[in-house]
């Protein structure tokens, strides 16, 4: 009796854990990293569709956003090297969390997993020299050897309580994840995942 609880309770925390997971998980290799950021008072909003009050957009609506990122913004352009151990890190809910957090640590950020690919970022960022507001995101593991994440981020015009206010800063960051090879050559991993 006791083995079987033992055996049941290891399936229950494995279940667990594979609900946490995002699949496809990402390959290791060297990882070629693009994104683009774009500073717009409100512009891109209003060509893409009328601004609404909240900050809560569709997949699609993102798609738009990265689209028009994709013609007017220069991307900045990163190479990456992934250990197995690294990607299979980059896969987990918890992990994925604490790489954002380390990108973005003025923010305090939720992250839900609203598919088997993709998780819902909102944050709450209080940093007055960079951003100071409300954001929100979509990280997409399109593959194995693609990853999309997407954030939108609205500020107040200064003296405007509300970052929902229809005049303010939106900050737009788009990235692009490709892998590239499963050899990292002259790229070392970091100790830390930057991704």
């Amino acid at each position: 009796m006791r083995g079987t609880l033992a055996i049941l309770m290891l399936l229950i925390a494995l279940d667990l854990q594979a609900e946490n997971r995002l699949a496809p998980p990402p390959e290791a290799g060297l990882w070629r990293s693009e994104s683009r950021l774009i500073t717009d008072n409100e512009g891109s909003l209003r060509r893409m569709r009328s601004v609404q009050p909240g900050l809560t957009f569709s997949h699609v609506d993102y798609r738009i956003l990265h689209e028009t990122a994709r013609r007017v913004a220069q991307p900045k352009i990163e190479l990456v090297c992934l250990t197995p151990s690294q990607a299979a890190e980059l896969g987990s809910h918890h992990s994925l969390h604490n790489i954002l957090q380390r990108k973005l640590p003025e923010c305090d950020l939720s992250l839900q997993k609203v598919g088997r690919s993709i998780v819902q970022v909102r944050g709450d960022c209080q940093d007055p020299e960079r951003f100071n507001g409300k954001m929100e995101g979509l990280v997409e593991f399109v593959s194995t050897h693609e990853i999309h994440a997407s954030f939108l981020g609205r500020a107040p015009s200064p003296g405007q309580p509300e970052s929902n206010s229809p005049s303010g800063l939106i900050i737009q960051q788009h990235e692009v994840h490709r892998w590239a090879s499963p050899d990292c050559g002259q790229y070392e991993p970091h100790d830390r995942m930057t991704f």
